[in-house]
């Protein structure tokens, strides 16, 4: 089960986690103002992962509630967290830092919204 903060905030629908780039973030050595050609690391390139996923409930009123719990954690979005994924990898001091919702799907007895949200590691 993944969670943000210990919260289960996607277990109503599937999800994925995109993992984050690992390695350096580089910039090229013309941006500094050499002539020389190539590239310098300015440090390890940030973390940011992305959760994208649907959100299910059995309707709009349930999926209101979900949304809301969202929006408080994204409110909140100083105040780090642990981002744990459904396949148990996990990132220390990750703040929720935006969730962009797709169009919302009614089918038979249940609601669903697509979504993608994006954790960053804060320094």
């Amino acid at each position: 089960m993944s969670s943000y903060k210990g919260l289960d905030l996607f277990g109503s629908g599937p999800h994925r986690f995109r993992l984050p780039p690992m390695g350096q973030q580089v910039q090229s050595r013309s941006a500094f103002g050499a002539i020389l050609p190539g590239v310098d690391s300015i440090g390890a390139a940030q973390v940011v992962v992305a959760v994208n996923g649907r959100l299910t409930a059995f309707d709009h009123d349930q999926l209101r509630e979900r949304l809301d719990d969202l929006r408080i954690q994204l409110d909140l979005w100083p105040t780090a967290g642990v981002l744990v994924s459904n396949t148990a990898f996990s990132w220390n001091t990750m703040s929720f830092a935006r969730f962009a919702p797709a169009e919302l799907v009614d089918r038979g007895r249940e609601v669903s919204l697509a979504y993608e949200a994006l954790f960053i590691r804060r320094l």
